[in-house]
């Protein structure tokens, strides 16, 4: 059983994943832009920003006895992401248009820092 801060944790690294999954994915498209190297600045500065904080996250997961196993695409709505923990493995479902939202979220969150 994880606690509740132990599930706010991993909420937070599975949004850290998506966004870096999702800014990696988008990075080859901005070098069609005529502005490239200012977008592919401020992307490298996220993705930099994020991936430390995914690790850092990450370590604390695995110190808790905490690791994500497996994440399966259930339906077009739905993921389904399985979880080892000391005691249990966890199954937990999330509605992927608010896994979408809260990446968003973040990465606007992210974005207003850098100002």
């Amino acid at each position: 059983m994880i606690t509740i801060d132990e599930r706010n944790q991993l909420h937070q690294y599975l949004i850290l994943e998506l966004a870096i999954q999702s800014l990696q994915k988008d990075y080859s498209q901005l070098s069609k832009l005529k502005m490239k190297n200012i977008y592919l600045m401020m992307v490298d500065i996220l993705l930099k920003e994020l991936k430390s904080d995914y690790y850092k996250s990450k370590q604390l997961l695995k110190r808790r006895g905490i690791q994500v196993i497996r994440w399966h695409r259930t339906s077009e709505y739905f993921s389904d992401i399985q979880i080892r923990t000391a005691g249990e493995d966890l199954h937990l479902n999330y509605a992927n248009q608010a896994l979408k939202t809260a990446v968003e979220e973040e990465l606007f969150k992210r974005l207003q820092q850098l100002r």
